[in-house]
């Protein structure tokens, strides 16, 4: 199940991907490290926009921390 509370603020995601996000996208996962490489995608395409990145990680993996999952969109964004 995702995270309700980052669910109404999907839209952000999706305005800027300007496209609707995939069920595969949007598949809650229980930690990070579970991440598919789809959803790095999406990760990847929001690193530029971290607030987006952080609402798009903390909707698939509940519980998230959000200094990890800033870490996370940092390293996404720094990778070649």
């Amino acid at each position: 199940m995702n995270d309700d509370r980052y669910l109404t603020h999907l839209h952000q995601v999706e305005e800027w991907l300007e496209r609707p996000l995939t069920n595969e996208e949007l598949a809650p996962v229980t930690s990070l490290d579970e991440l598919a490489a789809t959803q790095l995608a999406v990760v990847k395409a929001l690193a530029n926009r971290r607030l987006e990145g952080l609402i798009y990680l903390r909707t698939v993996v509940p519980g998230v921390l959000g200094n990890d999952a800033l870490a996370l969109i940092d390293r996404v964004r720094d990778a070649p």
